[in-house]
């Protein structure tokens, strides 16, 4: 007899695992009294943060990564619009952002920005809504950081915002530039390869031809950033060509060697 209910029991236990049944409740705590677990600690789950090249080297920072979301926006996205408010300031860890904006007299600016650029923050510290609007030319990756807790983590970290301001500071004397080539006469020729040679520097790779830019660009595109007509711009584009200073495939364009340097050497 009880022969008979001990095979019973095996029997019924293996019935339950064919049918994928869990065990009893008793049965199930009595294992996990019995299994320890090593306990994990908070930065055992924290991915390794690289920094890219040409970002703010506080992109890495633990603090600064517990207040940030990675944002990524596909080609031609729209950003941020001009006059909307600042709620947020963006660090461009990958892409390019076209940025523009719309001028009282209905006339319009154009620039370039490439990795390690940070948009949003002059908006954001005086109050004021955005003064151009970001698109993304190409599949841009952010890191995002709301208004507040980017000003308290600024306040917090000297160096942080002392690398914030090397970097506007170099945005500024990029937009200069770009206003004094549109401003004063210098060619449009010199103009267009200036622009070339300056997203070439941003988004480009060597090779023994030349600099070949990764992002598509238009004749649209370049004739907003250089202040010409789209008819003037395909026209200065086949004379480079024909000079031997870049090559083209659609909308790709690749700098040869001679020309591929920077122009302030």
């Amino acid at each position: 007899m009880a022969g008979r209910m001990e095979r019973k029991r095996n029997s019924d236990s293996s019935l339950l695992e064919k049918r994928g049944k869990r065990p009893p409740k008793e049965s199930r705590d009595q294992e996990a009294r019995r299994t320890t677990y090593p306990r994990r600690r908070r930065s055992d789950f924290r991915l390794r943060i690289e920094v890219p090249p040409g970002c703010p080297a506080f992109v890495a920072d633990p603090a600064f990564r517990e207040i940030v979301s990675v944002r990524i926006y596909g080609r031609n996205a729209t950003i941020v619009r001009q006059g909307d408010p600042a709620r947020f300031a963006y660090i461009l860890r990958r892409g390019l952002v076209q940025v523009t904006s719309m001028m009282p007299n209905g006339k319009s600016f154009m620039d370039l920005m490439g990795p390690g650029s940070v948009f949003g923050v002059p908006w954001m510290l005086t109050g004021q809504p955005h003064g151009f609007g970001f698109s993304a030319l190409d599949e841009c990756e952010f890191d995002q950081v709301d208004a507040l807790l980017f000003r308290t983590y600024l306040e917090q970290n000297p160096a942080a915002a002392l690398e914030v301001l090397r970097q506007l500071s170099r945005q500024e004397i990029q937009l200069i530039r770009h206003m004094l080539l549109l401003t004063v006469r210098v060619p449009s020729s010199e103009r267009l390869l200036t622009a070339l040679l300056e997203v070439s520097r941003m988004c480009g790779e060597s090779g023994e031809s030349g600099v070949r830019i990764t992002v598509p660009l238009t004749i649209q595109m370049l004739a907003d950033k250089i202040g010409c007509s789209r008819q003037w711009v395909s026209k200065l584009m086949g004379e480079l060509e024909a000079q031997g200073k870049l090559r083209r495939k659609g909308t790709w364009i690749t700098l040869t060697s001679s020309d591929s340097r920077s122009p302030d050497s």
